[in-house]
Order: structure tokens, then C-alpha cells, then sequence
């Protein structure tokens, strides 16, 4: 357009972008816009996936479910992802390790 770029303006006016996206979206945090979240006519265009699975959240849950009864109050639990310890026992670059022998337990855990 010819115009001067003015740093504050395009912050400010990416801020009320983001406000009004953020208005437009179904306040249950399904993450679609409520204009098609509360279509009636769009009953059947919305299927469930459940075809990726989340492997950091699947640890997780079996923790809760066996060993998650006898943390101790206020147990602040962290993911570990072991690749990298195997890689530095290795010495090899994170994405060429070998799975380490509780992996496979993990994953029967897991179902």
C-alpha cells in the first residue's frame, strides 16, 4: 500500500486479530468455531479420530493407574524421554538408539 511500517500499530493490530479469532471459537474449547460447532445441520460432519496416540500421555496414565496410588502428596512427576541417556551410553545421535529393556514393559503396560 505505499504506507510507512509502524512497529506498535502492527503489534497492536495483530493483538486484535488474535482477540477476535479467539471470540470466534466455541467457548468449550473444542477448538472449532462456534459457527459451525453449533450448526444443527452439521450433526454428522463431526467424527471422532482416535487413530494417533499420545505415547508421553499413555506413560503417564499407566503410572497414575499403577504406581500413581503410592506417590507420595505433592510428587511433582516429570516425563523422561530415555533415548537420550541411551544415546550418550551409545554415543550415537538421539534418533539412531536401541530401545532400552523396560520399553518393552512399558509398552505392555500400555496394552
Amino acid at each position: 500500500m505505499g504506507l510507512r511500517r509502524d512497529a506498535d500499530l502492527d503489534f497492536l493490530l495483530t493483538m486484535a486479530l488474535d482477540i477476535h479469532e479467539k471470540e470466534l471459537l466455541c467457548p468449550c474449547g473444542c477448538g472449532f468455531y462456534v459457527e459451525d460447532a453449533h450448526d444443527p445441520n452439521s450433526e454428522d460432519w463431526f467424527v471422532v479420530d482416535d487413530s494417533t496416540i499420545c505415547y508421553v500421555r499413555a506413560a503417564r496414565e499407566a503410572y497414575d493407574k499403577e504406581d500413581g496410588k503410592d506417590a507420595e502428596p505433592g510428587t511433582l512427576l516429570a516425563i523422561v524421554d530415555e533415548r537420550v541417556a541411551v544415546a550418550r551410553k551409545q554415543k550415537l545421535p538421539p534418533d539412531r538408539y536401541t530401545r532400552p529393556a523396560n520399553a518393552v514393559a512399558l509398552d505392555d503396560a500400555l496394552g
